[in-house]
């Protein structure tokens, strides 16, 4: 079957109005006039994991991160880079296979890595948004595909 990431909407935490969780699908709505950001997958450029994460005094849970490239050098990217420094996000994820999952619904993704080397990749940057440690982890959540579908169809596009 198709493996990978087709597509991600990164949501900004700050633009949600409703969220909310039953049988394990999350429900996301924005508020008047915000958007997601779209980031399609070339290549390969998205990825997004789920590891466990082993709590002493609380539920185990789960550490979520999406990966994407930046193929954006212009003043574009540049943009792109300093609004993610300090943001708190949601990613939607539809995956090749049609699957929709939610990354960071409770406690949102942060940035925790952005590389770039002007010698290699052809100088693209690299950005990574994960759960903090400082918090007890996210469960896997699923999203509707007209949920997803109504935030995709006003999503801002970046190329990734």
């Amino acid at each position: 079957g198709a493996t990978g990431v087709a597509e991600i909407l990164l949501v900004n935490f700050a633009d949600i109005s409703f969220k909310s969780v039953s049988n394990g699908i999350a429900t996301i709505n924005l508020i008047g006039g915000a958007k997601a950001v779209l980031v399609e997958s070339n290549k390969k450029g998205v990825n997004a994991t789920e590891e466990i994460k082993t709590n002493d005094n609380a539920p185990t849970a789960l550490t979520q991160a999406v990966t994407f490239t930046l193929y954006q050098g212009n003043t574009n990217g540049t943009l792109i880079v300093n609004q993610i420094l300090n943001g708190t996000f949601l990613a939607l994820v539809k995956t090749k296979a049609g699957r929709h999952r939610a990354y960071g619904y409770n406690y949102g993704l942060s940035v925790t890595a952005i590389s770039e080397d002007l010698n290699a990749n052809g100088g693209f940057t690299t950005i990574t948004l994960s759960t903090s440690e400082n918090v007890i982890g996210e469960m896997r959540l699923s999203i509707t595909g007209e949920n997803y579908g109504n935030l995709r169809t006003t999503a801002i596009v970046t190329e990734s």
